[in-house]
């Protein structure tokens, strides 16, 4: 371990202070404690790119009063309002979000956590308006009301959160003589209930503030590029003024001399109804707190063995009995202060769900093994090898992942461990194990189970969120059974005897434990981004870069294996899902030990692929693959227990992502739904394809996936050589026997949307969901000036949008703005999930708009502007932190397949380059004139609307668009027979072109007839009702005039891969153009000496994409048009020349553009303007190409 040094006390001669750090962490970490015995670790890079800080104050919920849960989390709200030397509000988060950086808090049970991040050289200004909430907040009076609805806002948005309700029930069996207990806060108990008794909230607030926020209980960690001695002076300036009142906060023990649960009322069997398809089954225990043991970590011994997942464990078994489908063992760490938990947790499958007797006796004749057998020593050296290898190779972070994670730490283990205290193994102490163990008894043991299934037999309601439970003795029977597999006549020869009955074993030592741990000899030429193999085989191409950055043993690896079986339809698409997850189960007891020791796979479906992902230690990462390759290819048949477990959980997953998503996650995948092609499918269908799958449906399955052929596209980083490389694809081709080229690529679409507002409303899928939610895109220009000029716009409003709608007019807790991108095409996105009215809130969104981009037009300043702009190149300047990050950087221009791995460095160009000007221009010509759609999701819980503010009105956009005082029932009402779509919802345009407006009722019938279809089944005639319709109005023209139910009028799905506006054709973007050409061709001469017939011919079949006319549409639709187009002919280019006459051309060179040319144009064309083509394509090419 490498490690650094520093002075125990700011201007003391106290013994220096070690820091451990990991021995490939370049950065410099130190240690110093103030004056007022605040305690920080400071990080010194002089190259980081990001700076940031925590403070940690030992200071939670469990410290309020217990008459007024969640006080603590609303001083949390309070402090960030405000300071005396900052006393504007939003300021900090305008501050953050202008430099580069965020911010955010939360606060658990015994402490609360605040932390940012910036650029670097903000870093001072960042600290000075940080480290104030500590020493002079406002905390003014003004502001409690509108901060209790912010908490309000936050409860609401966990109302139907499974982790909220399970803390929920934790209170109502919590001790009230102890001071545990989990709060949010809200409404009732901070504004209602306090003042119906007389209290005074802001005071008890500020109480809270003066006796618990104290110098000697704050952790801090700060991390920049200065040098140490300057950070550290930085530091003492900054926080030396933070009060120190010489408080000392209990913990553990000392909190109470009472338990934090009453034994009658822990040792029982909590019965819930969740909202989600969940069934689980657990088995908690409360443990002496666990902290003391941070050296031996008993907890972590245990939690090892009960969670393991190989040959012989618990889980294996039950799974191979099909009652289970996963297991988590963990404790709660965030509840703990006073004690500690240990929480098996149990993925039922449905006959699981009828066999809870055996599924504990296996559990606890392994615990009663356990107990009866002195604790091996060798599974302890060998987590603790595993333990040194994560700290020694551990990899560098974010300051606002790393900060707040020391700044945590240092409150529970000495400074000098703060790096590695979390991960590593001391020392072995096998008494704390025993001791630890004799702890997980029967009669300590709470049994919960989650199921839809139980409703009936949920009487009770939670206190808090309002869940369905109830609490019962645990079944005598369960007991008796349990017992008798615990005890087993207190001896270790029958322990061992019924565990052997039951198959259940010791895990064996993990071959998967990497012995290699070399560095590969670094390459001649060091790359500073992935480059293309050459001497790969012909139907896949490699992309790699060896690591000479990180200098780590790990590797990752991404094949993208293409095949348009799985964007054919949802059926194929889920049946291929399926088959990925049986695979993973099939192989799940091989592959965990694998996990465990630092080596991991994931196999699923990406865009219109199979994507095969490796990562980890690179010394095994080929075992791993060569398992990975052989299950796949043998899993012909999938057996029937392995088919039911995977169904249970993936059945599961599906409703719950289908019917219960949190509203703004509804609009999400609905938006995808209609704009996106050739990704995925929705949740919804995907469902329904599944529900009518059976396990012989899936036998052969991968034998159809590349019978079209295959395309593979990979990428490799890290440890890995050139010929590593190339040994791995190759190993991946020849173990799944991929022998035959994919002729034609599958692609992508994104449509565009009309001109105008779309608004789309829907019912919630979630009935007990109490919130709404309005989603926004804006639709902007392609092209990566336009995205950078999109992120631009986000680094001026987006934090006033913040501000303003979630701070100020308390819309909701989730309030969002932000720049995104989708198949290469930019949006502006905004998002409130709410209590309103929607249409109020949408109007907010709309009067936001037009304020700033008036704003922006009027009164942005040159200097503001560079803020913005020196903000947006921090981030992109941002260096990936390890060989993770550095593939999710890369990652993107893989998967979106336009293989421009030098991109962020063009967007870094462009972005130096902007002006204030470029940037009102941009918003003036396009983003004000955008396509905008709104997404609606209305719940439907039967609860009133939070009342308007006064003077608001619900009329919002539609009132504003229509230019009377139409209301929205009346605006929407033409649109009511959408509800005889299968997924019922409304289309509404608020605004189209001129063009559109005198449209009559019968052209509206033809376009209806001849529309594309959007979304889900619709018939191709319009309703009678609406055939009879007399003309409307103009206010309900504007609403009804587009398409009838569930239709989005697209300008077809257009292809976003056009570069320039050539007349003729272009070869698909596939690496090795020559494999896709021969598979195309059925003459074996047509390969190396095609004629130009036979090569229109494949540009026709689709290998090649389509650029007609200037001025028209491009894709598949014209590429099949055009080929069909009576007296067509066609012009070749081959390199930089024409061909002429019945020249053949050689398919084994790159670079073949066919031209075609209509009957109805060929006049048009003279050979003159054919040369300046030619030179025009042969250009572009060669920029292409550099």
């Amino acid at each position: 371990m490498a490690a650094s040094e520093t002075r125990a006390g700011y201007g003391t001669n106290q013994p220096p202070v070690v820091v451990k750090k990991p021995d490939t962490h370049k950065r410099e970490y130190s240690f110093l404690e103030l004056d007022n015995k605040l305690r920080a670790i400071i990080g010194s890079d002089p190259e980081c790119d990001k700076a940031g800080a925590a403070l940690v104050v030992n200071v939670g919920m469990c410290h309020e009063r217990k008459d007024l849960p969640g006080l603590a989390h609303f001083l949390e709200h309070m402090l960030f309002t405000g300071t005396s030397k900052y006393p504007k509000e939003g300021e900090y988060h305008e501050f953050m979000n202008q430099n580069g950086g965020m911010a955010n808090a939360y606060t658990a049970c015994y402490f609360t956590c605040y932390m940012f991040e910036v650029k670097p050289e903000c870093l001072e200004e960042a600290l000075d308006r940080f480290s104030r909430f500590f020493i002079e907040p406002l905390l003014t009076r003004d502001c409690t009301e509108r901060e209790i609805n912010a908490v309000d806002s936050e409860f609401q948005a966990g109302q139907t959160s499974p982790w909220w309700r399970y803390v929920g029930i934790m209170n109502m069996s919590a001790n009230p003589d102890h001071p545990f207990h989990v709060a949010v806060g809200n409404n009732k108990v901070l504004l209602d209930e306090p003042k119906e008794r007389g209290i005074d909230l802001y005071e008890e607030m500020m109480k809270l503030y003066e006796s618990t926020y104290s110098a000697n209980g704050m952790t801090v960690c700060v991390f920049g590029r200065e040098a140490p001695d300057e950070l550290r002076k930085i530091v003492a300036e900054k926080f030396g003024a933070v009060v120190n009142k010489g408080l000392t906060m209990p913990i553990g023990d000392s909190v109470s001399d009472k338990p934090p649960f009453l034994p009658n009322e822990w040792h029982q069997q909590l019965l819930q109804n969740p909202v989600q398809d969940v069934k689980d089954l657990s088995f908690i225990w409360v443990t002496p707190f666990q902290d003391p043991f941070w050296k031996s970590k008993p907890s972590l011994y245990i939690s090892h063995l009960l969670g393991h997942e190989g040959a012989g464990s618990v889980i294996a078994k039950l799974k191979q009995q099909g009652l289970i489908s996963g297991c988590g063992v963990g404790d709660g760490n965030w509840l703990e202060g006073a004690f500690s938990l240990l929480k098996v947790n149990f993925d039922l499958t449905d006959k699981g769900l009828d066999c809870i007797q055996e599924i504990g006796q296996h559990l606890f004749a392994y615990l009663g093994l356990l107990q009866k057998m002195p604790p091996e020593k060798w599974i302890f050296d060998e987590m603790q090898k595993l333990g040194d290898m994560r700290f020694k190779f551990g990899e560098d972070a974010s300051p606002f992942a790393l900060c707040p994670q020391i700044a945590s730490t240092m409150q529970k283990v000495p400074a000098s461990e703060a790096l590695c205290g979390d991960m590593v193994l001391y020392e072995y102490d096998p008494d704390a194990i025993t001791s630890l163990l004799s702890r997980l008894t029967l009669e300590s043991v709470r049994v919960q189970v989650q199921a839809k299934k139980l409703a009936d037999r949920c009487k009770q309601v939670d206190t808090s969120y309002g869940s369905p439970m109830q609490l019962l003795p645990i079944e005598d029977q369960w007991l008796e059974s349990w017992r008798a597999a615990l005890n087993a006549s207190g001896t270790i020869e029958a322990s061992t005897k019924i565990t052997s009955e039951l198959g259940l074993s010791l895990p064996k030592p993990n071959p998967f434990i990497p012995e290699d741990l070399s560095l590969k000899p670094p390459p001649q030429e060091p790359k500073a981004k992935p480059s293309l193999l050459k001497g790969t085989e012909s139907l896949t191409c490699v992309f790699h870069k060896q690591d000479d950055t990180f200098k780590q043993p790990k590797a990752r690896v991404s094949f993208s294996i293409y095949s348009p079986f799985f964007t054919q339809d949802p059926t194929n698409y889920t049946k291929a899902e399926l088959w990925c997850r049986c695979v993973e189960e099939a192989l799940q007891e091989y592959a965990y030990d694998a996990e465990v020791a630092g080596v991991e796979y994931s196999l699923g479906l990406g865009a219109a692929c199979l994507r095969l992902v490796l990562a980890g230690y690179n010394d095994k990462l080929h075992v791993l693959l060569d398992a990975v390759t052989e299950k796949m290819v043998s899993l012909v048949e999938i057996p029937e227990q392995i088919f039911s477990i995977v169904a249970n959980s993936m059945g599961d997953d599906l409703r719950n992502q289908a019917f219960h998503s949190p509203p703004y996650g509804q609009c999400r995948m609905r938006l995808d739904e209609l704009l996106m092609r050739g990704t995925s499918f929705p949740a919804y269908q995907r469902l329904e394809a599944f529900e009518k799958i059976t396990c012989s449906d899936l036998k052969g399955l991968a034998e159809q996936f590349f019978v079209a052929g295959a395309h593979v596209e990979s990428l490799m980083l890290g440890n890995l050589t050139a010929e590593d490389a190339r040994l791995l694809a190759s190993k991946l081709m020849t173990g799944l026997n991929l022998r035959k080229a994919l002729a034609v690529l599958p692609t992508r679409a994104e449509a565009s949307l009309p001109e105008g507002s779309t608004l789309w409303e829907l019912d919630s899928t979630d009935a007990e969901d109490p919130n709404h939610a309005v989603f926004m895109k804006l639709q902007l220009p392609s092209g990566l000036e336009n995205e950078m000029l999109t992120y631009l716009l986000d680094k001026a409003i987006s934090s006033k949008f913040f501000d303003l709608l979630r701070t100020q007019q308390q819309l909701g807790y989730i309030v969002h703005m932000a720049a995104s991108v989708t198949v290469l095409q930019p949006y502006l996105v905004a998002v409130v999930q709410t209590e309103f009215n929607l249409h109020y809130v949408r109007g907010c969104l709309e009067k936001f708009l037009e304020e700033h981009f008036a704003f922006l037009e009027e009164a942005m300043t040159d200097e503001e502007f560079e803020t913005c702009k020196e903000g947006l190149l921090s981030e992109l300047r941002v260096k990936p932190k390890n060989i993770s990050e550095e593939a999710q950087r890369f990652s993107r221009v893989f998967m979106d397949r336009s293989f421009d791995f030098e991109r962020r460095e063009k967007c870094i160009r462009f972005v130096e380059a902007s002006t204030l000007a470029m940037l009102r221009s941009y918003v003036r010509d396009h983003v004000s004139k955008a396509p905008r759609i709104y997404m609606q999701v209305k719940k439907v819980l039967e609860k009133e609307d939070k009342p308007l503010p006064s003077g608001a009105s619900e009329g919002g956009v539609i009132r504003r668009n229509c230019g009377d005082s139409a209301t929205s029932s009346q605006g929407t009402a033409c649109c009511e027979r959408a509800l005889n779509c299968p997924r019922p919802g409304r289309i509404i345009y608020t605004t189209l072109p001129k063009r559109v407006v005198s449209v009559t009722r019968k052209v509206v019938r033809e376009q209806f007839e001849t529309a594309p279809r959007a979304h889900g089944a619709v018939s191709r005639t319009p309703p009678k009702e609406a055939r009879s319709r007399p003309p409307c109005s103009l206010r309900l023209r504007l609403a009804a005039l587009p398409f009838l139910p569930c239709m989005l009028p697209t300008r077809l799905f257009e292809t976003q891969s056009a570069r320039t506006s050539m007349v003729g054709w272009t070869p698909v973007a596939i690496p090795n153009a020559r494999a896709a050409f021969s598979s195309c061709t059925t003459a074996e001469s047509g390969r190396e000496n095609a004629t130009q017939s036979e090569v229109a011919a494949v540009a026709q079949s689709g290998a090649w994409e389509c650029y007609p006319e200037r001025g028209g549409g491009s894709g598949p639709e014209q590429a099949r048009e055009c080929s069909s187009e009576r007296g067509t002919s066609y012009k070749i280019i081959c390199g930089d020349r024409l061909l002429q006459g019945n020249e053949r051309v050689s398919t084994l060179q790159q670079g073949i553009t066919l031209i075609r040319i209509s009957a109805t144009n060929a006049s048009s064309h003279s050979e003159e303007d054919l040369e300046g083509l030619v030179q025009e394509i042969v250009e572009n090419r060669k920029r292409d190409s550099q």
